[in-house]
């Protein structure tokens, strides 16, 4: 068994440094472009969702407010009235 030598590998040249930089400057252009979106939708989202939020409430209160209506009927009605037991 023979042990081959390392080949060592040519310096760049000018023209293959250039297109390496030129690649490297691709990917990251698209990797930016491909984030930049998802970004702003996000810092948008941050700014807006604040301003939404009391409008969460509303359902809750109309719920509430409902619950509390029913809450009173429910007060209203003798200990009987609302079932089926018989009465002693």
């Amino acid at each position: 068994m023979t042990i081959q030598p390392t080949q060592e590998k040519p310096p760049l040249t000018n023209l293959t440094r250039e297109t390496h930089e030129g690649l490297a400057s691709v990917i990251l252009l698209l990797a930016i472009c491909d984030i930049l979106p998802f970004l702003i939708l996000m810092l948008i989202g941050l700014q807006i969702l604040p301003l939404l939020a009391p409008l969460a409430f509303v359902p809750i209160i109309f719920s509430l407010n409902q619950s509390c209506k029913s809450f009173r009927k429910l007060q209203n009605l003798s200990p009987h009235e609302g079932m089926n037991l018989p009465k002693l």
